[in-house]
């Protein structure tokens, strides 16, 4: 069972969700290199099937790439 933990910012769980069952991590939202350009999540391994719960925790970073999203604006020369 995978999850992300809790974080000091809160906008991760608006940003971000993970699969249960795969770990495949996927954004809920777009994302604003602007706003923010790198991410910071704890992902957490589980394994209940054992008589002993296992577990395991990984810190990864998600950078985030600039694009040129903005249209160009030009002012007219008199």
């Amino acid at each position: 069972i995978y999850s992300i933990l809790e974080d000091e910012s809160d906008d991760i769980y608006k940003q971000f969700r993970i699969n249960y069952k795969t770990g495949a991590l996927s954004i809920r939202s777009s994302v604003d290199f602007e706003e923010k350009s790198t991410y910071f999540l704890t992902i957490k391994a589980l394994d209940s099937l054992n008589i002993f719960e296992q577990f395991a925790t990984s810190r990864i970073r998600i950078d985030i790439i600039d694009m040129n999203d903005n249209e160009p604006k030009f002012e007219k020369y008199e």
